[in-house]
């Protein structure tokens, strides 16, 4: 296609074929003719401040979980270095370990209830079920199945 001198030299491409923009001339760089959403200067400002406004974003955000690791080490009592080695499996897992945990506690006062009963082996079922549901969310914590 042959571009028409009295408008911006920029193509634009959005329908099923491109078409030369159609707003007036306010600039010319390297002998080519822009209107002002096109002037190369323009766009590279606007790339410039639109990095510039990420950055600034990025820092806030990198304060924001700086801030909040230091208020989970203080609270939870676990290191930097062991909070940055959480994996997704492990937050996508809390929910379940948070269940198990509800019902290791609700089964082991059950235990201790029967054991007082004077009912023994009722007591052990109660504790192995207990293991193997805590071992079961250790395990989907740990990344398994």
């Amino acid at each position: 296609m042959q571009l028409k001198p009295e408008g911006c030299q920029e193509w634009i491409y959005g329908d099923y074929r491109g078409h030369q923009c159609n707003r007036k001339i306010t600039c010319t760089r390297d002998g080519k003719n822009y209107c002002t959403i096109h002037d190369p200067q323009y766009i590279k400002e606007k790339h410039r401040k639109q990095e510039e406004e990420r950055g600034r974003e990025r820092a806030i955000k990198q304060k924001q979980n700086a801030l909040f690791a230091a208020r989970l080490a203080a609270t939870s009592g676990l290191t930097m270095e062991e909070l940055q080695s959480v994996t997704p499996a492990m937050i996508k897992a809390l929910p379940y370990l948070t269940g198990q945990l509800s019902t290791s506690i609700e089964a082991l006062r059950l235990a201790l209830q029967v054991i007082d009963e004077g009912q023994p082996n009722t007591a052990r079922e109660y504790v192995c079920a207990v293991i193997a549901g805590s071992q079961q969310a250790i395990a989907l914590a740990e990344g398994g199945e």
